[in-house]
């Protein structure tokens, strides 16, 4: 991801030394239409209303393994071995 310095319009590629990217020329002029695109991706790549959906949506996962887990302690293991049979050749992992 490049991360743009917006009073130069250099890209810093994490470097220390900022004057070492405004001795490099800019592969695309600032004010073009793909330098503002660019922009807009790193800006999208950060968002953290994005983010926090995405991680919300990764925990109501988890919590549903986490209850399956639950349940599954409690189910008798003849009737175990038959759904983890069942499973495995829904996955077409079983032949």
């Amino acid at each position: 991801m490049t991360v743009h310095a917006t009073a130069a319009h250099w890209p810093v590629f994490g470097m220390t030394n900022i004057e070492d990217a405004q001795e490099r020329p800019l592969p695309l002029t600032a004010g073009e239409a793909e330098w503002v695109a660019d922009l807009v991706d790193t800006f999208r790549a950060g968002d953290l209303d994005a983010a926090v959906d995405t991680l919300d949506a990764l925990l109501a996962t988890m919590r549903k393994a986490a209850k399956a887990r639950r349940m599954l302690t409690t189910v008798d293991a003849p009737l175990l071995r038959k759904g983890l049979e069942l499973s495995a050749h829904r996955l077409g992992t079983l032949a």
